[in-house]
């Protein structure tokens, strides 16, 4: 075939109403960049549009906090005892008594927790687990944080299998409850998904 039997075509070039739209929108946005002070009714936000979504959120969590403290505070004093406890092993130790009739029972060792993790870590995943877990914990005790890293996982340790019952409580009465489920469950899983942890 030659190039004498294919005709030559142009591409047109079309601007739609969408790619002006855009351009527009960019050029304002750069006019206003350029020139605050002479269009300052565009550059800042008009005060009277602001939605006062943080007052009314903040007056929210402030009657919630004035009439349940005694809730928050009754699941804060049962999940307390075995957390401080959890703690005291993990991170701080016992001390027994007060002045100097005190004494201490030490804390579990960085050596022993590192290994024990690793055993768990081979019980569960076989040999490359048991790396992970005790290379894992035994980079916390050579950076330095130890301590820190102790207390946060005596916190999962606790709150985690709370955590797990009152869902899974939560989710047997969704299931047997559908306007429950409708009504609660859904949009605090809703509102929950939507907010930064």
């Amino acid at each position: 075939m030659s190039d004498m039997a294919l005709p030559s075509i142009k591409p047109q070039l079309r601007i739609g109403a969408g790619q002006l739209i855009v351009a527009g929108a960019f050029a304002a946005a750069l006019l206003i960049m350029l020139f605050p002070a002479a269009l300052s009714a565009l550059a800042e936000y008009p005060e009277g549009l602001i939605v006062p979504f943080r007052e009314w959120i903040a007056a929210i969590m402030a009657w919630i906090k004035t009439n349940f403290t005694w809730a928050t505070r009754a699941v804060a004093a049962g999940i307390d005892v075995p957390l401080r406890f959890t703690m005291n092993v993990l991170a701080k130790g016992f001390k027994f008594g007060s002045g100097d009739a005190a004494w201490t029972l030490p804390r579990l060792s960085w050596l022993g927790v590192t290994l024990v993790m690793a055993w768990l870590g081979y019980l569960y995943g076989g040999r490359g687990l048991a790396a992970l877990c005790g290379l894992g914990f035994l980079a916390l005790a050579l950076f330095g944080v130890w301590d820190n890293s102790m207390l946060t996982l005596a916190l999962i340790i606790i709150c985690v299998p709370f955590c797990v019952v009152a869902g899974l409580l939560l989710g047997i009465w969704g299931h047997f409850s559908p306007r429950f489920n409708q009504w609660l469950i859904l949009p605090g899983l809703d509102l929950m998904q939507t907010m930064p942890t």
